[in-house]
C-alpha cells in the first residue's frame, strides 16, 4: 500500500538529500572561493593604501629633513599589520639618489605573497605555487 502511494504521486524518499549531497560540495566551495577572494582583494586594498601613504610621506619631506627607507617600510608594515596580515613584504621604493629634485616622480612598490589558508590546495592544484603575489605601486612627484 504505501510503495503504491509513493508510485501513484511520484515522490521517493531521500531524493532530496541525495540532490543535496551532489551540490552541496560546489555550493560550499563557491561560498568558501567567494570568502578567500574577499580576503585577498582586502589585502589588496590594504597594500594600495599603504603604498600611497608612504609615498606621500616620502614627497612631503625635505631636503633637511629626508625621510629614510626604513621609515617607509615602516609605514608600509603598519598599514599591512593594522589589515590583520603578516607584514612579511618586499617594499621597493625607485626614485633618484641621494635626494629627488623637485618635480621628479617618486615611486613606492610592494610585493605581498598571499598565502590563501582555506583555499590552499585549489591553488596550488591550480597554479602550482602555494602563494599568489599582490603587487601594487604609487607614484607622486617631489613637492
Amino acid at each position: 500500500m504505501l510503495s503504491t502511494h509513493f508510485r501513484m504521486t511520484g515522490r521517493r524518499p531521500g531524493q532530496g538529500l541525495v540532490e543535496f549531497a551532489l551540490i552541496a560540495p560546489i555550493l560550499f566551495l563557491l561560498v568558501i572561493g567567494m570568502v578567500e577572494l574577499a580576503r585577498a582583494w582586502n589585502l589588496k586594498q590594504s597594500l594600495t593604501d599603504a603604498a600611497r601613504e608612504a609615498v606621500r610621506t616620502a614627497v612631503i619631506s625635505s631636503a633637511s629633513n629626508p625621510i629614510s627607507d626604513d621609515s617607509v617600510y615602516a609605514i608600509v608594515d603598519n598599514a599591512i599589520i593594522a589589515a590583520g596580515f603578516d607584514p612579511d613584504v618586499d617594499v621597493t621604493t625607485l626614485s633618484a639618489y641621494p635626494w629627488p629634485a623637485a618635480g621628479s616622480p617618486l615611486t613606492v612598490s610592494i610585493q605581498y605573497d598571499y598565502v590563501p589558508y582555506i583555499m590552499y590546495g585549489l591553488v596550488f592544484w591550480t597554479t602550482g605555487q602555494t602563494y599568489i603575489t599582490l603587487r601594487t605601486s604609487s607614484t607622486m612627484r617631489k613637492e
